[in-house]
C-alpha cells in the first residue's frame, strides 16, 4: 500500500501521525480530532510515580549507607581491639604468627569476613543469654557513651560492643592456645 502513495499522500500520513502526538513543554500529549486540539490529561500514578521512584531510591542508598558504614565502623573497633590486646597479652613468638595471619590485602579480606560472622555468632548468643532491648542496650549493665562516639557518624548498640569484646578474648585465646 505504501509504494501506491505519491509523495503528497505519505506527507499527509506523517502529518496525521505528528498532529495526533503533540507535545508541549509540560509533556502533556495533545491531539487533533474535527480539527480541534485536546490536551490529554495524566494521570495521578504519573505525577506521583517520579517523586516516589525518587524518594525510594534515596531510602535504599541511605540504608546501604547505614548497613556498610555500621559493618566498617565495627570491623574497625574490632581490629582495633584486638592489636591493642595481642600487644599486651601474646608473646613474641605468638605475635609473630598474629601478625603472618593478620597482614596482607587477601588475609585481610578472609579474617573480615570471618570476623564478621564470628561477630554475629556471638551477638546472637549474647541476645539470647543476655538482658538486651531490640535496640541493642544492655538493661542490667548499660555502657555510658563517650562524647565522641555519640558525635559520631555510627554509634555501635552495647550488644554489639560486647560482641566485638567477647570475640577479641576468643581469639587472643586461640592464639594462646598455639
Amino acid at each position: 500500500m505504501k509504494e501506491n502513495m505519491t509523495e503528497e499522500e505519505k506527507k499527509k500520513m506523517s502529518e496525521r501521525f505528528y498532529q495526533k502526538s503533540i507535545q508541549d513543554e509540560q509533556h502533556t500529549k495533545s491531539q487533533k480530532i474535527a480539527g480541534e486540539l485536546y490536551v490529554g490529561k495524566t494521570s495521578k500514578f504519573q505525577k506521583y510515580a517520579k517523586a516516589s521512584i525518587m524518594a525510594l531510591a534515596g531510602i535504599a542508598v541511605y540504608t546501604g549507607i547505614v548497613v556498610v558504614g555500621n559493618t566498617n565502623e565495627a570491623l574497625s573497633r574490632y581490629n582495633n581491639r584486638l592489636e591493642q590486646e595481642a600487644k599486651i597479652e601474646l608473646n613474641t613468638d605468638q605475635q609473630e604468627t598474629f601478625n603472618q595471619e593478620r597482614d596482607g590485602i587477601l588475609n585481610s579480606i578472609k579474617n573480615a569476613m570471618a570476623d564478621l560472622e564470628k561477630i554475629d555468632a556471638n551477638k546472637e548468643e549474647l541476645k539470647e543469654n543476655g538482658n538486651y532491648t531490640v535496640l541493642g542496650k544492655n538493661i542490667d549493665q548499660p555502657r555510658v557513651i563517650p562524647e565522641a562516639e555519640a558525635e559520631g557518624l555510627f554509634v555501635l548498640s552495647d550488644l554489639e560492643k560486647d560482641a566485638i569484646d567477647k570475640t577479641v578474648d576468643n581469639t587472643i585465646e586461640e592464639y594462646k592456645s598455639r
